[in-house]
């Protein structure tokens, strides 16, 4: 069921580009992350990784550009056999402030995401137990290069939660990333 609605998420992300002012492309590197279960004191860190995303850029303003994103995160090992991912989907702001203050094509920004998690737990594979998806935010700066390639450094999290007839754990994944992004 999942992978349907991932597969219609993707399919809607791409026939909605043709509306998009422009696309950005992104590949990301988590840096450090750490994963706290049932807000406990001992977070567990995952190994970096790679994710890549997509931001349709909608609205352009003189100060700021706001659209719609989405971030596929490779699966991480959680344990011999079993894995975790988060895949957030988004809203976002880049406030750049005045187009004209910057010299020779580059434009540093601030960045804001604001959205929801898919999420598949360590145990989703579980005939009882139900993964359900939670909150994402990120925020962040950024360097736009002639509005042709991006560099961006975030801090994000991501919520999720497992559901099981007599269970409930909560997963919080913190960390640390930066992007490389082509503009289209």
């Amino acid at each position: 069921m999942k992978k349907h609605i991932l597969v219609a998420l993707l399919f809607l992300l791409a026939t909605s580009s043709a509306l998009a002012a422009s696309t950005v492309t992104r590949l990301t590197v988590d840096l450090d992350g750490q994963v706290m279960v049932n807000n406990s004191d001992n977070p567990r860190k995952l190994d970096p990784s790679f994710a890549v995303g997509a931001d349709l850029i909608f609205t352009k303003t003189p100060s700021a550009q706001l659209g719609l994103g989405m971030e596929y995160q490779k699966e991480r090992p959680w344990s011999s056999s079993r894995t975790i991912q988060f895949i957030p989907i988004y809203g976002f702001v880049n406030y750049h402030g005045t187009s004209n203050s910057w010299r020779r094509g580059t434009q540093p920004y601030f960045s804001g995401r604001f959205g929801y998690s898919l999420f598949n737990g360590p145990n989703s594979e579980s005939s009882n137990i139900k993964s359900e998806g939670g909150l994402f935010y990120s925020l962040g700066v950024g360097i736009n290069f002639q509005d042709q390639f991006r560099i961006e450094a975030n801090y994000a999290s991501a919520s999720g939660q497992e559901i099981g007839s007599f269970t409930k754990a909560e997963y919080i994944y913190n960390r640390t990333t930066v992007s490389f992004g082509i503009v289209f």
